[in-house]
């Protein structure tokens, strides 16, 4: 790696090769720095680099590559989210604009439902007992009213 490429997220200086190619398209080439994925978290699941990085900084900033040792030289700095944490503009985008699209990759990101989704303390009986006392109680009601039809039925037909 003699020559290194900046990585747009964090600024890690020693990228393999361009995280865009000349025609655009990403390198898939993942930052050891902040494991951004060019092509793929970016293109594929549309997130900015301006949301990725405060992501990796409200995480602490931490070296994701487990195959790369983190270089004793290299200490990222949290300076990509102007004061306040407004969003980043783009070239030729209005802050209102880059506000509204920040907005929306926020929402995105949090209503994504996750691979497995948390059971509700509703949905689960505190013991098997608890869960079972639902379907008793349900059987002795039905069967209420077809007792009560039955005594009614013995006392009119005179038994």
């Amino acid at each position: 790696m003699a020559v290194g490429f900046i990585c747009p997220v964090c600024d890690y200086p020693k990228l393999s090769e361009p995280p865009r190619s000349e025609f655009g398209g990403g390198s898939f080439e993942i930052c050891p720095s902040c494991g951004f994925q060019f092509g793929v978290n970016d293109d594929d699941e549309g997130i900015s680099y301006e949301t990725w990085r405060r992501r990796w900084e409200a995480a602490g900033m931490p070296w994701k590559s487990a195959a790369l040792k983190q270089p004793a030289t290299w200490k990222p700095v949290a300076k990509h989210v102007a004061p306040g944490g407004a969003a980043l503009r783009r070239p030729g985008e209005s802050a209102a604009q880059a506000q509204t699209r920040d907005d929306a990759e926020e929402t995105a990101a949090a209503t994504t439902p996750s691979a497995k989704p948390e059971p509700t303390p509703e949905a689960k009986p505190a013991s098997k007992a608890a869960a079972k006392k639902p379907a008793a109680a349900a059987q002795k009601t039905a069967a209420k009213p077809a007792a009560k039809k039955a005594k009614t039925a013995k006392k009119s037909s005179g038994s």
